[in-house]
């Protein structure tokens, strides 16, 4: 692994997963949610604004398929706009920094909408011997 190499992923959200994590979370914020009766009307589904955590959690799955076996030491998010349900995003992450002696290195993420533009800004530092450690 180099500083500037760099990954990106298609993004889609499931309200069903989100549901989940609400549920587990004991978030009960309506602007998260949906009726039953509402959940195939795309009208009330275009509302729905995808809870920020649980995009940030993306973030999880996101490194443990590019940065296989790596320990998250730190992970900062700021939310520049709202996420909403049945949009696509993108979701990147490019290494910025390795210290080689200490096996970590300073990622920097984006989830943006199709039109580019960031929705959430993320600084990440993992932990990885055997990918950031000494060549």
């Amino acid at each position: 692994m180099e500083i500037g190499d760099s990954f990106e992923e298609q993004l889609k959200f499931d309200y069903n997963e989100m549901e989940a994590f609400l549920d587990i979370v004991k978030d009960y914020n309506p602007f998260h949610r949906l009726a039953k009766e509402d959940i195939n009307d795309p009208q009330k589904r275009a509302e729905v604004r995808i809870q920020g955590m649980f995009a940030v959690c993306m973030f999880s799955g996101f490194t443990s398929r590019h940065f296989p076996e790596s320990v998250n030491v730190s992970r900062e998010a700021t939310f520049v706009r709202p996420l909403f349900l049945d949009e696509e995003y993108s979701m990147s992450m490019k290494v910025k920094n390795i210290s080689r002696e200490d096996g970590i290195a300073d990622i920097k993420g984006y989830i943006k909408n199709s039109k580019g533009r960031v929705c959430i800004d993320l600084n990440t530092t993992l932990k990885n011997d055997h990918l950031f450690g000494e060549l």
